[in-house]
């Protein structure tokens, strides 16, 4: 209804596949799958070949044939291209860059982890964001530092800013775990405007089976200078005490002889 959408998952449950039925869904239609990783970028390529083209043969062999990952997705789906965030920042300075854009003409933009993005939309003036980075700050050097970093949000949200004036006609999906980034700030308030299509919670999705709850593990560490004072301590009392601490020790030792690693 409002051309963005933002999907909000716990890792692990699958918010690349939400891509994958868009695609599967709109066959024709021109997608650029922006992401903070070249991990994430090759994956979701590779994800193209295994589940699009079902394609299970090891990574190395496609690669071999087709001469790369995105090469062997690309014959299946030909109007994709995966980008990393920080090639979007050479928008309007590089040609290569503008030359994708404009060849793709997207009708869908993707943004993975979407809690990455670095825009000061409906933000307070510089001078506010650098005071509640820091009450304290008095060295001069380290307000230059914060203000390059703000100076450098601000570029990017500009030209994240630019990418949407010159594809009007694209939708926009945001994926992500949390939408919450670690200044505070909400991306799916400030950029998808509250249009949550669809909203998982860790537990809720626990709950529901799709993914495993977390198995707590609390190992016995066995070091070296334990040990030496548990001796130091038998050394150094006498009588019931000390066959105590004895029998602690032996325990000790038969623990770190039987221990796997």
């Amino acid at each position: 209804e409002k051309g963005k959408a933002a999907v909000i998952f716990p890792t692990g449950c699958g918010k690349s596949f939400v891509v994958l039925k868009y695609i599967l869904e709109h066959p024709d239609e021109r997608i650029l799958f922006l992401s903070p990783r070249n991990a994430i970028k090759d994956q979701m390529y590779e994800y193209i070949v295994r589940f699009i083209g079902g394609d299970f043969r090891p990574i190395e062999e496609i690669q071999a044939e087709s001469g790369s990952i995105k090469q062997a997705a690309k014959q299946y789906i030909p109007n994709i291209e995966c980008m990393l965030y920080q090639t979007i920042m050479g928008l309007g300075e590089k040609d290569s860059v503008d030359e994708v854009i404009e060849k793709l003409k997207p009708d869908l933009i993707v943004v993975d982890e979407m809690h990455h993005l670095k825009t000061k939309k409906n933000e307070r003036n510089s001078q506010d964001i650098i005071d509640e980075i820091a009450d304290d700050i008095t060295d001069e050097e380290e307000t230059i530092v914060n203000e390059d970093r703000i100076n450098q949000e601000n570029k990017w949200g500009q030209k994240f800013k630019r990418l949407l004036e010159l594809n009007p006609q694209a939708k926009l999906l945001g994926l992500s775990a949390t939408p919450i980034r670690n200044d505070g700030a909400n991306v799916v308030e400030r950029i998808f405007e509250d249009t949550i299509a669809e909203e998982i919670s860790l537990l809720e999705a626990i709950e529901a089976g799709i993914i495993y709850p977390p198995k707590y593990v609390v190992p016995d560490f066995i070091r070296e200078d334990e040990l030496e004072s548990l001796l130091e301590k038998i050394n150094s009392v006498e009588g019931e005490r000390k066959e105590e601490l004895k029998a602690e020790y032996d325990d000790l030792v038969k623990k770190s002889d039987k221990a796997k690693g």
